[in-house]
């Protein structure tokens, strides 16, 4: 029986990340034209100005801007002391790849009187290219063995936690593909290492995933856990299910306990038990 268990345990190990992140994307209603119209405007624009490998490092945020909000006339609204990426009918679009923690004063502002959706990009498939800082010379791309997943955004879930609650307080993570421009200035012999990162340009949109209301924080579970709420689990059982580091998955039981979507039961030795709560 423990031959078995471990052989078990072993099969879950290898599991890898990108099959179980996009079981959760949803792509019916991605305008897949409007995205490619984004990315052909921005970056058109600003490759014409500044150059391949001397780009803003915007890109990405830029693209996703007018994705979700074409009209120019609902970017950069001042709303009190702070400026909203987007405002489009009283309703307020951040687009944040990172640092949510640097968030928590424009939520205390915009939360007062708007729904917030925080957009959040995912590179579920990465190009890398590499520019001569000398010649100017962009290399083929090579597909970059990283690729985001769907718990990348769990860190930072975990910064604003005390936001969760909020009932007009969204997000939405954004898999995309994209090609990240690097600059051959790095200090090993091929110059790559320690090289600096120029910027991402989206190149398509693959899905996304959405949290609407409280209970969608629950959709972040695996399906094996989902699908048997009366069981008890650890936060080693949910690493092993869901293929991530054991410190992400000790960060989302930490955030759905504090959310009463999960209760904690007892202990196994040191480690906490969970079930789903009802």
């Amino acid at each position: 029986m423990e031959k078995k268990k471990i052989k078990s345990e072993k099969a879950i190990k290898k599991k890898k990340m990108r099959p179980i992140t996009e079981e959760k994307m949803i792509s019916e209603n991605v305008d897949f034209d409007l995205f490619d119209s984004a990315c052909k405007k921005i970056v058109g624009k600003e490759q014409g100005l500044n150059g391949i490998g001397t780009l803003s490092e915007k890109t990405v945020h830029a693209v996703l801007k007018y994705y979700y909000a074409p009209r120019e006339d609902y970017h950069e609204i001042k709303i009190g002391s702070f400026v909203a990426d987007i405002c489009r009918e009283g309703e307020i679009y951040e687009i944040q790849s990172k640092s949510f923690h640097l968030m928590r004063r424009k939520l205390d502002c915009f939360l007062k009187e708007h729904d917030v959706t925080i957009v959040y990009p995912v590179p579920l498939v990465k190009y890398i290219r590499w520019v001569d800082v000398d010649t100017g010379e962009v290399s083929s791309r090579k597909k970059s063995p990283l690729h985001g997943k769907l718990y990348d955004i769990v860190p930072e879930l975990y910064a604003i936690k005390n936001y969760l609650k909020e009932d007009n307080l969204h997000f939405i993570l954004c898999f995309i593909e994209m090609e990240e421009y690097k600059l051959l200035d790095g200090y090993s012999a091929n110059r790559k290492k320690g090289a600096t990162k120029s910027d991402r340009i989206p190149t398509a949109i693959k899905g996304e995933f959405f949290i609407d209301r409280k209970e969608d924080y629950l959709n972040l579970l695996p399906e094996s856990l989902l699908n048997h709420p009366e069981d008890e689990f650890t936060s080693s059982d949910l690493a092993l299910e869901a293929g991530c580091h054991v410190s992400y998955a000790r960060l989302l039981l930490h955030i759905l306990n504090f959310l009463e979507l999960v209760e904690r039961t007892g202990k196994t030795g040191n480690t906490y038990l969970y079930k789903i709560k009802r």
